[in-house]
């Protein structure tokens, strides 16, 4: 039997930090999936009874890997969570990430600023974090790794959390940060726009989006949240989404399509994964892209993550997630 290492979530924190290698691996991960070079299975989830939330278990692989590892833990990217590596030559497992959620709310933060940094507007500089949870931090930190971001606008129910979030942001960071009294104020007042939050019904409306806004929705990661109302993503020129068999039950494309927001055509929710994020135009240009939506969950204008693609011109418009990738090469 192998040695099996084991790492807390306190040592993972000093050997994997959010910084632009790690969103050069992350890139990696979404092309290899893109050509065909990994391999993602379906999350399994079990809901436990008496409304106790659920447990799920997640795999991938690289090919050609001389690892690949299983993810075990609560939805959400909360507390708890582990991931189990694996040799994928004797499948004997070799380590015990015991992360704690660490590393989920790294990788989403990642994800993120990948679709952003490839599709949201070059001289965006207004951040809006709809929601504090564990998960907004490490979007901060992420959306100011790839543009000059010079403000951050802040919007959460509880008041108390919008204030500790403030002050560890103005702690580690020179950048402003501003607190919404509205989802509404926040959403117009950003270029580009995360929501991490729980919510069950929408927050964010379409009469809110203009020109050029970029919305990565990432808090929507059960068939029972939406944060995004059907109409958002009606009125995207581009949907990016990470599976989207996935989506078939789970984030905001599942009750869009309930509600028929797109009356020209549903977009495709075939098993071709790919990232997520939506984009709208401004003034019918393509060029220095419009508002985009990232369904890891975004709206506005240029997401880069590559989860999969449903744009409209002024019908919906599908694109398979090889031709999404080399249209999002093109607009480098």
């Amino acid at each position: 039997m192998p040695e099996l290492t084991i790492l807390t979530e306190n040592e993972l924190r000093q050997c994997v930090v959010l910084n632009d290698g790690l969103l050069d691996a992350t890139a990696k991960a979404f092309e290899a999936m893109a050509t065909g070079n990994a391999t993602a299975a379906p999350a399994q989830r079990l809901w436990m009874p008496g409304g106790g939330g659920a447990i799920q278990a997640r795999t991938a692989f690289m090919h050609g890997a001389s690892h690949y590892a299983v993810k075990i833990g609560p939805t959400g990217g909360g507390q708890g969570g582990s991931l189990l590596l694996y040799d994928a030559d004797s499948n004997q497992l070799r380590a015990m990430l015991l992360d704690n959620g660490y590393l989920a709310r790294v990788q989403a933060a990642a994800a993120g600023a990948v679709a952003a940094r490839k599709l949201a507007r070059e001289n965006a500089k207004t951040a809006g974090i709809l929601g504090t949870s564990t998960h907004a931090y490490r979007h901060v930190e992420a959306m100011l790794l790839i543009r000059e971001i010079e403000k951050i606008v802040l919007w959460d129910k509880d008041s108390d959390a919008v204030a500790t979030l403030k002050q560890r942001i103005e702690a580690n960071h020179k950048v402003s940060v501003q607190t919404a009294g509205s989802v509404e104020k926040a959403v117009r007042n950003s270029d580009i726009v995360v929501t991490v939050t729980p919510s069950r019904s929408p927050i964010l409306q379409a009469d809110w989006l203009r020109p050029g806004l970029h919305i990565t929705a990432a808090g929507a990661d059960a068939g029972n949240k939406n944060e995004l109302a059907p109409e958002v993503l009606a009125e995207a020129d581009i949907y990016v989404a990470d599976s989207r068999e996935q989506c078939r039950w789970s984030g905001e494309l599942t009750h869009a399509i309930g509600r028929r927001a797109d009356q020209r055509g549903r977009p495709d929710t075939g098993d071709r994964r790919s990232s997520k994020r939506i984009t709208s135009r401004p003034n019918g240009k393509r060029r220095d892209h419009g508002g985009r939506l990232d369904r890891h969950r975004r709206t506005g204008r240029g997401d880069r993550r590559a989860r999969g693609d449903a744009g409209r011109h002024p019908g919906a418009r599908h694109q398979d997630l090889r031709r999404l990738t080399d249209a999002v090469t093109r607009l480098r």
